[in-house]
C-alpha cells in the first residue's frame, strides 16, 4: 500500500513518541502541535490528508466538542484520536464522549496501525456506519473474520499462571497456532525479568524449544505474560538488569528468529521504553484485535 498522507496533531513526545515514529515509517506525517494551529490551516490543506490522528495527552472537553463536530460534518473523512492514560475508563465516566474512534497508546500494533492502513474510502464509511450503531466501541472490540490461518505459527507463553494468559488461548485455538508454555516461578514482574536473564534452566528449556522450532521453520512469537512494576523495581531493573536482559536477546536470537512481545494486563510506558531498549518488539493491552497478534511487527521497534 503507498503511503498516505497523515495528519498529526498534538504532542508527539512521551508514550506518543512510540505511536508518531512508528506510524512515520509506513506513513508520510506532518505535524501540528496543538488542534488551534490545525483549524487555522485552509480547507485546501486540511483536505489534503486522508487520515487525520489527535494526540490526546489530557482529558479535553472543548477539544472532544471540536473533534465530534468535525467529524459529524465530514464523515468520510479518517479520524481518530490516541489517548493516554490518563483517559482510563473515560467511556464509563459523565464526560462528553468521543466520536470517532480512541486508542490508547498501547493499541499501536493491534488497532492504530490497522485503522492506518484501511485501503479505501469506502473503508472509512463502513467504519464510520459501523460505530454508530456499536455505541462507539466498534474499533475496540476482538473481531476473528479475518484471522489469518497459520501452520507455521509458534507460541510461547512466559507466565507464572496459565489463567494471565487466558485471553490469547481461544484465539490460537482458532487459528490453529501452536503454543506451549514456560512457567517462572514467581509472580512478581522483576522477578520474571531476572529468572528470563539468568536462570540457567529457564534459559535451558527456552533454548531447547526455539531449537525446536528453528528446525520447523516456524514463525515464533514469544510473549511475557508480566505485570506493570512498581517505580522502584522498575529503576532497580533498569540499572542492575538492563544489561544483561539485552545480552540475553542477543544470545537467544542466535538459536532462532523471533518476535519478543509483552501481553499487559495495563501497559506502563516507562516500563515498555525499558523494554523496547533490551529488544522487546510487541505490545498487547486489552482489549485487542486478533490480528495484532501475527500482524508483521519487526519494524515497529
Amino acid at each position: 500500500m503507498p503511503a498516505e498522507h497523515v495528519a498529526w496533531i498534538g504532542p508527539h513526545t512521551g508514550p506518543f513518541e512510540w505511536v508518531f515514529h512508528s506510524c512515520s515509517q509506513q506513513h508520510l506525517i506532518r505535524q501540528w502541535p496543538d488542534a488551534d494551529r490545525w483549524n487555522a490551516e485552509s480547507a485546501s490543506v486540511r483536505a489534503s490528508f486522508s487520515r487525520v490522528v489527535f494526540a490526546l495527552p489530557r482529558r479535553d472537553r472543548i477539544l472532544v466538542e471540536q473533534i465530534n463536530a468535525f467529524q459529524q460534518a465530514e464523515p468520510i473523512v479518517s479520524v481518530c484520536c490516541v489517548l493516554s492514560d490518563l483517559w482510563l475508563g473515560y467511556r464509563r465516566s459523565g464526560a462528553t464522549k468521543l466520536l470517532v474512534p480512541g486508542f490508547y497508546w498501547w493499541n499501536l500494533q493491534d488497532q492504530i496501525l490497522p485503522w492506518l492502513n484501511q485501503s479505501s474510502p469506502s473503508d472509512s464509511i463502513q467504519l464510520y456506519e459501523s460505530k454508530l450503531s456499536s455505541s462507539c466501541d466498534y474499533w475496540q472490540r476482538s473481531y476473528t473474520s479475518s484471522t489469518p490461518q497459520s501452520d507455521r505459527a509458534y507460541t510461547l507463553i512466559m507466565t507464572d499462571n496459565e489463567r494471565v494468559a487466558s485471553p490469547l488461548i481461544p484465539i490460537m485455538n482458532a487459528t490453529g497456532a501452536r503454543y506451549e508454555f514456560l512457567h517462572f516461578s514467581s509472580g512478581a514482574p522483576e522477578k520474571q525479568l531476572e529468572q528470563f536473564a539468568g536462570c540457567p534452566v529457564f534459559g535451558a528449556q527456552l533454548a531447547r524449544n526455539l531449537k525446536i522450532a528453528m528446525q520447523e521453520n516456524l514463525d515464533v512469537t514469544i510473549w511475557w505474560c508480566g505485570g506493570a512494576m512498581e517505580t522502584l523495581s522498575l529503576e532497580i531493573v533498569k540499572r542492575d538488569m538492563a544489561n544483561r536482559l539485552s545480552q540475553k536477546v542477543c544470545e537467544l536470537k542466535r538459536l532462532a528468529n523471533f518476535e519478543l512481545g509483552w501481553f499487559a494486563t495495563l501497559a506502563n510506558y516507562e516500563q515498555w521504553r525499558m523494554l523496547r531498549e533490551v529488544g522487546f518488539t510487541r505490545l498487547l493491552a486489552q482489549p485487542f484485535r486478533v490480528a495484532g497478534l501475527w500482524a508483521d511487527a519487526s519494524a515497529f521497534a
